[in-house]
């Protein structure tokens, strides 16, 4: 079974959304990029779900933002959201 595009670019968005919502509170987009080591269109990229980050840059906006990890990707959280994103199906 493939995974289905739609369901990275929505859950890439729910975690865009939360990104964001840390920044607001905490810092400014140049500000939360420079303490990540990337670029401030990174963030902004991010925050809107519109790339894909590997995990170390992911892991770098969260320590930037100051939320845990977990928080950003938790996919019980995101969906508590009113999101339409599903998780992948176990795999047995």
């Amino acid at each position: 079974m493939k995974w289905p595009a739609g369901e990275d670019h929505e859950y890439a968005s729910e975690v865009g959304h939360r990104l964001h919502g840390c920044v607001l509170r905490r810092l400014t987009q140049q500000r939360t990029a420079d303490l990540a080591g990337v670029d401030r269109g990174v963030v902004i990229a991010a925050e809107r779900g519109s790339v894909t980050l590997d995990l170390t840059r992911i892991r770098g906006l969260a320590h930037a933002v100051g939320a845990p990890l977990p928080d950003l990707l938790d996919e019980d959280r995101l969906r508590g959201t009113g999101s339409h994103f599903r998780p992948a199906p176990r795999r047995r």
